[in-house]
């Protein structure tokens, strides 16, 4: 009987022990499967519960082909767009959601640590306006920059929106002109291209695009073949740190279209070859002058017919410069190559010259303060104008 007594008394407890231990536990143990602490650090597609505008690169990054873009080199850094066009424009933030920035308004955009980017998207065919006539900013949009950011990624995805990876063609006058005029802190990034792929150009279109912009070591391609009136004038100018140059592939010049494009680049060594065979007024003018450590010029400039004052002062200053580039011309227009290449301290090399017909002022002053030159080229002249030839060698004193 007390056998009987001591078992059941043991049933009871067992029984009060196995409610206490469901009545304090909310759900049964699952043993061997991990938590999931940042759902988001693989790509798996799934729709994010996090505020995208927050996401990291890491968390949601673009893989390429890229927009325009600017990226934090170093730590946090406020990227301002203030956006003139007549649309708005898109941005995002390390691919997070998409934000605006309304038409005549400007906003600060805070990249909060190193590698974090902003890409911009706009469908808008200009964001300046510049009176040509008069040589004057009518208004532009620009991007600046609180810190050093790299640029890079394809312009165009500012007229194209997200459709920029196939967009080629401008179709408004000024269209970027002046978009990072001044900014002295964008710079290259290896490894990733600034692409300015359109190949049918407008007025103006990259007119002093990056006037100044100190921090840039390496222009980027201009594939246009055919320019337009002012396209790209003073593009590069004064941008003291740019070393690199790809080839110019225009054929085709119109008036003012290369005036000053890169003038004071004082790292620049080498200049890029020239294919232009149909030139215009003012086309070349002070194209390289003041390019202090240029000593490379193009091999030739192949222009047969060279318009009024094309290559006016188109190497003026430039120090270093060693050998003048070959001029093919047969004809040269009304002062076309007045002060060519005039303070050319360096120079001790003239190819002979081809030209047959020489108009007003066409070679006045070409070679003045050239000190170093100690021959001057053979010039085959059969027709010749007023002051064609006054003072072409002014002031160089080596000659024999």
């Amino acid at each position: 009987m007390f056998m009987m007594k001591r078992m059941a008394t043991i049933a009871i407890f067992a029984a009060a022990l196995a409610f206490w231990a469901c009545s304090n536990s909310s759900s049964p143990p699952v043993a061997n499967v991990p938590q999931d602490t940042n759902p988001q650090a693989a790509d798996t597609g799934r729709t994010s519960q996090t505020d995208p505008a927050t996401q990291t690169a890491q968390e949601k990054p673009l893989q390429g082909p890229f927009p325009l873009t600017l990226e934090a080199v170093s730590g946090a850094a406020t990227v301002t767009f203030k956006n003139e066009a007549a649309g708005p424009v898109t941005y995002k933030i390390n691919g997070g959601a998409a934000q605006t920035i309304a038409s005549k308004t400007e906003k600060a955009i805070e990249l909060s640590k190193a590698g974090d980017r902003v890409y911009f998207y706009g469908e808008n065919s200009t964001y300046a306006s510049y009176d040509l006539k008069n040589s004057a900013y009518v208004f532009n949009s620009y991007i600046d920059c609180s810190t050093d950011c790299y640029v890079y990624g394809n312009v165009m995805s500012l007229v194209a929106g997200e459709n920029f990876d196939d967009a080629k063609k401008l179709s408004g006058d000024s269209a970027f002109c002046g978009l990072f005029k001044e900014n002295k802190r964008v710079k290259n990034k290896d490894g990733e291209e600034l692409l300015l792929p359109a190949t049918e150009l407008t007025a103006a279109c990259y007119l002093a695009m990056f006037l100044r912009c100190e921090g840039l070591t390496s222009a980027p391609a201009l594939p246009a073949q055919t320019l337009a009136d002012s396209c790209y004038k003073e593009m590069f100018k004064e941008c003291k740190g740019l070393k690199t140059v790809s080839e110019l592939s225009a054929v085709t010049l119109a008036d003012y279209s290369c005036e000053s494009m890169f003038r004071g680049c004082e790292s620049l060594v080498e200049a890029p070859a020239i294919l232009a065979e149909t030139l215009s007024y003012y086309s070349c003018y002070f194209m390289f002058a003041d390019c202090k450590a240029l000593k490379k010029a193009p091999e030739k400039l192949p222009a047969k017919t060279l318009a009024q004052q094309c290559y006016e002062s188109m190497f003026d200053g430039c120090e270093s410069l060693e050998k003048a580039p070959e001029i093919l011309a047969e004809t040269m227009g009304p002062a076309s190559c007045l002060y060519m290449f005039e303070n050319c301290k360096s120079l001790a090399q003239v190819p002979d010259l081809k030209a047959k017909t020489l108009n007003d002022d066409c070679c006045r002053r070409m070679f003045n303060g050239c000190s170093a030159l100690a021959k001057a080229p053979y010039l085959p002249a059969e027709q010749m104008k007023k002051r064609c030839c006054e003072e072409m060698f002014m002031n160089s004193e080596n000659l024999t």
